[in-house]
């Protein structure tokens, strides 16, 4: 992306989440999930082009504390040429709960992709309102850990489970 301190409001990203083992006493959950990057953002903070992800998700919760780690393939759009690249990310995030509507995350993620991309290594801190048993506001901040890392990122957003509307 064009220069480091761009601004504005990015590409969209829509994707879908399954649990196929749930978490028992003895053993973590497992998920797969697969998003879509659709390149809506200017071209200040776009790279124009559409990602598509396949993440495989393991989580256990250890006393008030859900922890959950992830490996994602992604392919990308290259925008530099007609093909596209691989990127391999992983994450680990603890979450907990301060009641039983406020909750505080740390995270630490990394990407690490092929062709004209940079590794990025980050921390993301996050605390979320839960607004129904379906909806939370979340509010973060990401810090770059390297070179290739933006400084930081301002974050925030809404997360919903679809599954709990219908």
């Amino acid at each position: 992306l064009p220069g480091s301190n761009a601004t504005g409001f990015g590409d969209l990203t829509v994707g879908t989440r399954t649990r196929v083992l749930d978490e028992s006493e003895k053993t973590p959950s497992y998920a797969f999930a697969v998003e879509a990057k659709l390149p809506t953002g200017g071209s200040a903070v776009s790279t124009g082009e559409q990602d598509f992800y396949g993440t495989f998700i393991v989580g256990k919760t250890y006393k008030k504390i859900a922890f959950v780690g992830n490996y994602r393939l992604g392919v990308l759009g290259d925008p530099t040429s007609t093909g596209s690249d691989l990127e391999h990310g992983f994450f680990v995030r603890g979450r907990g709960w301060i009641d039983e509507k406020i909750s505080v995350a740390g995270e630490l993620d990394g990407q690490f992709a092929s062709g004209d991309y940079d590794d990025i290594v980050q921390t993301i801190w996050s605390a979320g309102y839960l607004l129904n048993p379906s909806l939370m506001f979340d509010v973060g901040l990401s810090l770059g850990l390297n070179s290739a890392a933006q400084d930081y990122v301002i974050l925030a957003g809404f997360t919903t489970n679809f599954g709990g509307i219908f």
